[in-house]
């Protein structure tokens, strides 16, 4: 199973993430759009959707005893990185590989 693309970022403060996306909305060419204090809050309400669903698959990998293991390779995931990003999917090597596919 490979991670989702559109969980990507999560590890990142929920506020920050948001006003990126809608900073890249605003950008040239979309020079109409100035969010709403009700889109920051639908953004942030999206964005905390989308840390739950994270959240809710870490606690069914528990459950399976498959928890902490990269969901790509199969190889435990560093309690280091487990502790920052307990929802995490991947090993660094994973995620890194899936980075550099997405630049490419």
């Amino acid at each position: 199973m490979r991670p989702r693309p559109e969980l990507d970022g999560l590890d990142r403060n929920p506020q920050t993430v948001v006003l990126q996306e809608l900073d890249e909305a605003s950008s040239p060419g979309f020079d109409f759009f100035r969010p709403t204090e009700h889109d920051i809050q639908a953004a942030l309400l999206s964005q905390a959707r989308r840390q739950l669903e994270l959240v809710e698959a870490a606690l069914r990998r528990l459950a399976a005893n498959t928890y902490g293991y990269c969901v790509v390779c199969g190889r435990a995931i560093n309690p280091e990185r487990l502790s920052t990003l307990p929802y995490v999917l991947t090993c660094i090597n994973c995620q890194q590989r899936e980075e550099a596919h997405s630049r490419a």
